[in-house]
């Protein structure tokens, strides 16, 4: 009974460490040098995960710096 709890928790964690992650991603941009600048946060992560997919890397093959996503 035990590890299910733990387990629970340590997923209850997890997700919440993922919703932050979400939350530091701006609402506004203004270094893009291909994609317009008034492009919505959906558009701009489904183009990023496309890119990413396309390529065959993760996000640190472009973002570098603490907390890539």
């Amino acid at each position: 009974m035990g590890i299910i709890i733990r387990s629970f928790i340590s997923l209850f964690i997890l997700t919440l460490s993922l919703s932050n992650l979400q939350a530091q991603i701006p609402d506004k941009f203004f270094n893009l040098r291909v994609l317009p600048t008034d492009i919505s946060k959906r558009d701009l992560i489904n183009a990023m995960k496309g890119a990413t997919r396309g390529l065959g890397v993760r996000c640190e093959f472009c973002h570098v710096g603490e907390g890539d996503v």
